[in-house]
């Protein structure tokens, strides 16, 4: 299985060429899915949609409180609005918005919930496409809109004309609905020190070991696990005897043993996690978890508190040592993501060693998406215009497609010239040497292996090619593989998820027939 995933998000050679050959000038949207979201606007009056009946049945429902009231004079006057207003329904589609129906001020409040309003005149001169080629955010009212190299947001809070980005990511009230949202910030923020994270003032030698950090061999001795007996329960007492620490409540004087309170992190619980770090990550977080709940289940209420205090705690090392991974890849974005489509990579994405790694891993998780919304975008335009696809055109590709105004690129003709471009950039900056030869061996292992198919012909590449190439040790590589998949999963999954998933498909493909394996 995994050697069938290995290669998935690789173009064969007839489906590029058809991505070269695709324009968006001859681009015709199929109407099965040009837009979904208007099929249930209703498109006269003898056809009503599930909102014009919810607001005839709460019309119905006012006429049997107020007997008075049932004259010939309200029917007429029922009749007549959807005449006199035929145009502006049509302009303007109602949009539900949860709790009530646009045109009910006396029911919904005042400023509860807003009117959906139209944002054409807040929109960029320049078309979407044009937008994203540029290496910009799709702009759309009330909505973070995706780039080349970040995806789009319906949840975060976009900046307003005028307003500094914050240095942090922070949480603010949305003044016209009242809700907290997030409002991206320019730096990733330690949650150990509420600060933005600081990269070494050293040098960029530091600044790499920031990247991807490790411990000095007699730690690593010290806690590395033994993979070949070690289980599950050993696994995560081990964990909590590196986070115990001596405690002292200042007031009463009581002295105990337990996991610092958020957001304190000990050094040995640091040197535990990063000893183990190809072990542990996301598949200790799912661990912690289920545990606590099985606790839980069997009503063993202080053990289910320990353990989820211990699980707390392990997801605060977690993004606290990802942090300045996160930091150097956020850098490279706002590096890659405006010279879109420029070629000369040395122009723009040379530098220090940490810089280059982070680049590449920007442009290759950006091929990788692209690649992902290519196929989505190809099936859909094979489905079928019928209802028989109906379940098939909603669960494929990105629903944010169904806005009323989409805050993201998604047609065939489109999605196909942006992929072919991602891919030439990543092409253009391998074969420079000067960029590519001398980066990480798990990193440059990425570029080779995704061409390889089969996890026989890979393994036996990495073996008698790669390792003795590169002068890597085959446990070393396969080492590395797994640290560099456990920084790339505290990424946003949307656009890095589908890099992440092939990293961890070839840690599994490189490990068979190893003890790794297990």
């Amino acid at each position: 299985m995994a050697s069938a995933s290995i290669g998935g998000l690789l173009f064969s050679s007839a489906a590029l060429i058809a991505a070269l050959s695709l324009s968006a000038e001859g681009f015709v949207a199929p109407s099965s899915h040009s837009s979904l979201a208007r099929s249930y606007a209703p498109a006269s009056d003898s056809s009503p949609s599930a909102l014009y009946n919810r607001q005839a049945r709460r019309k119905d429902k006012k006429k049997k409180k107020k007997r008075s009231s049932l004259i010939v004079d309200d029917d007429d006057d029922e009749d007549n609005v959807p005449a006199a207003n035929s145009q502006s329904y049509k302009k303007q589609e109602p949009i539900l918005l949860g709790g009530g129906e646009i045109g009910f001020d006396s029911e919904v409040g005042e400023s509860k919930i807003p009117v959906a309003t139209s944002s054409a005149s807040s929109q960029s001169s320049k078309s979407k496409l044009d937008q994203e080629l540029s290496g910009e955010r799709i702009a759309e009212e009330g909505i973070v809109g995706e780039s080349v190299t970040s995806a789009a947001s319906v949840s975060d809070m976009p900046l307003e004309p005028g307003m500094m980005q914050p240095d942090v990511t922070t949480i603010v009230t949305d003044p016209d609905t009242g809700i907290a949202r997030i409002q991206q910030g320019k730096y990733v923020m330690d949650k150990v020190t509420g600060k933005a994270v600081i990269l070494s003032s050293l040098g960029p030698e530091y600044r790499l070991a920031q990247m991807f950090p490790g411990v000095p061999p007699e730690v690593r001795e010290q806690y590395r696990f033994d993979w070949k007996t070690v289980t599950v329960p050993e696994m995560v007492e081990q964990l909590k005897q590196a986070c115990t620490v001596p405690l002292k409540n200042s007031q009463t004087g009581k002295e105990w043993l337990g996991v610092p309170p958020f957001p304190q992190i000990s050094n040995p619980a640091v040197d535990f996690v990063l000893s183990n770090r190809d072990y542990l990550g996301h598949r200790m977080k799912k661990a912690l978890g289920r545990l606590k709940l099985r606790s839980q289940s069997q009503f063993k209420k202080e053990e289910a508190a320990e353990l989820r205090e211990l699980w707390k705690h392990f997801l605060l090392l977690e993004d606290h040592i990802s942090a300045p991974f996160r930091q150097i890849v956020l850098n490279a974005e706002t590096v890659v993501g405006p010279n879109f489509g420029n070629l000369d990579m040395k122009s723009y994405a040379n530098g220090e060693l940490y810089e280059r790694t982070a680049n590449y891993l920007v442009l290759k998780s950006m091929v990788a998406h692209w690649e992902k919304k290519y196929n989505d975008a190809m099936e859909l335009d094979a489905l079928p215009d019928d209802e028989s696809a109906f379940m098939a055109q909603l669960y494929t590709g990105d629903p944010k497609r169904y806005l009323p105004d989409p805050p993201i690129i998604f047609r065939l003709a489109e999605v196909s010239r942006i992929t072919s471009m991602a891919q030439q950039m990543v092409k253009a900056f391998v074969e420079e040497e000067e960029l590519f030869d001398d980066l990480p061996a798990e990193v440059k292992f990425i570029e080779s292996a995704l061409s390889i198919k089969g996890g026989t012909a890979l393994r036996q590449f990495m073996l008698e090619e790669f390792c003795p190439n590169e002068n890597v040790d085959p446990a070393s590589l396969r080492e590395g593989l797994k640290r560099l998949y456990q920084q790339m999963f505290n990424m946003q999954s949307d656009p890095y998820g589908d890099l992440t998933m092939t990293l961890w498909n070839l840690c599994v493909a490189t490990s068979v027939g190893t003890d790794e394996a297990r």
